[in-house]
């Protein structure tokens, strides 16, 4: 389920980037990062437990350390996008509270920062990178690593190391 969520956002977020006069779009961003980023805490939670439960080889144990650190930085991706929806959709749902909330002069500063349509588009393409990677070390995990030119790429990444 990380999986689709994280190329529905990066899709989502570039159409959002090139099409931003509708409110619904926006709006479901918000919904997907907060439930891609519970999906993530939980497919990460699972996969350490499999990682300490099951025997790997040492090519295996390599493979398995990158998936899960780029789990972390897809993770990380997610987080910081749903913090920056979550400050839009606080403007947004209740002025009075956010007239208050941006009076902190560093709260105002992260929204910025954290809204910008540069830093969205960053994370959109960071989020679709990082899960066809993710996708390649999984499957030369689960298929072995000549099941594809995608897991052939990731093994011989993994080698190196």
């Amino acid at each position: 389920f990380p999986v689709v969520l994280a190329v529905a956002y990066g899709a989502l977020e570039l159409l959002h980037t090139l099409w931003r006069k509708t409110q619904y779009l926006r709006f479901t961003l918000w919904w997907v990062t907060f439930i891609g980023t519970l999906t993530i805490l939980v497919a990460r939670a699972t996969g350490e437990q499999v990682e300490h439960i099951a025997r790997w080889e040492p090519l295996q144990r390599t493979l398995l350390e990158f998936h899960s650190t780029l789990s972390g930085v897809l993770l990380f991706v997610f987080i910081v996008a749903l913090c920056g929806y979550a400050l839009e959709m606080s403007t947004s749902v209740n002025p009075k509270y956010t007239k208050f909330l941006l009076r902190i002069p560093q709260i105002s500063t992260i929204k910025k920062v954290l809204t910008h349509p540069t830093l969205r588009v960053i994370l959109a393409i960071a989020s679709l990178v990082v899960i066809t990677i993710i996708g390649g070390l999984g499957g030369a995990l689960a298929h072995g690593c000549g099941s594809d030119p995608v897991t052939k790429l990731a093994c011989t990444f993994a080698h190196s190391f």
